[in-house]
């Protein structure tokens, strides 16, 4: 008897040492998290986006 293998593609995070959140969700209560409790000198976080790896990033630059 043959067992079928089935293959999943895995998209390579063009920014791996971001943090990964599973949601959106996830990522915008970081972003709520870091907004308060943030002290200067820190750069600024503005927000949420799904990376082309599947998973959610923060960053700082402003929507495109």
């Amino acid at each position: 008897m043959s067992k079928h293998i089935q293959q999943h593609s895995v998209a390579i995070c063009p920014t791996p040492t971001k943090i990964r959140h599973a949601t959106q969700r996830d990522a915008e209560m970081a972003l709520l998290e870091f907004w308060q409790t943030a002290s200067l000198g820190k750069k600024e976080l503005r927000r949420a986006y799904k990376c082309q790896c599947g998973k959610w990033h923060t960053t700082s630059q402003p929507d495109l």
